[in-house]
Order: C-alpha cells, then structure tokens, then sequence
C-alpha cells in the first residue's frame, strides 16, 4: 500500500493530470507530512497500547482514508476533501 501512495498517485498526477514534479511534491506534501508525524508520535504510544491495537487503527485510518478519496477525487488534488483523505491515509501509513 506504501508503494502505491509513494509511486502510483505520483505517476497519476504526472501522466493523468499532466503535473510537474514540483506540483506533484507539492500535492503529496500533507500525505508526507502525516507520514512522519505519526511514526514519531506512534512509539510514543507503544508502552500504552499492543502492537495489536496499533495495527488495526492504523489499518483503519488506512481503510477511512482510501474509501473517503475513492468519493472525493475529482481532478483537483488541491480540495480540502482530498487532502483531508491523504492526511488520515498518512496517519494510518506512519503508525503501521
């Protein structure tokens, strides 16, 4: 799954949608920006929580993030709804 958000949704935004590369970075930052925030604040959490209860909220957040973007992609990869979508995918990606 990592590997699709890493080279699939750049390829689309680059072929499909004929962005640059600066648009596209841009455009995957708050997906990123998640990304690593989680995995920091996430092993802070690992003496409270099992590694069980980690795994499947952040399969969940995976799984919210993914169908929320299925609904809310339209061609414009700057609207609150799809960034918001990229946002809880990278939560979910960071903690697993």
């Amino acid at each position: 799954l990592a590997g699709a958000m890493t080279f699939l949704v750049p390829l689309y935004l680059q072929m499909v949608l004929k962005r640059s590369s600066l648009e596209t970075a841009i455009s995957l930052i708050p997906h990123q920006a998640a990304v690593a925030v989680s995995a920091v604040w996430i092993v802070s959490r690992f003496q409270a929580w099992s590694p069980r209860q980690i795994d499947f909220y952040g399969f969940l957040a995976v799984a919210v993030g993914l169908i929320g973007l299925a609904f809310v992609v339209r061609n414009e990869w700057g609207r609150p709804p799809v960034i918001l979508m990229l946002t809880i995918i990278g939560l979910g990606q960071g903690a697993l």
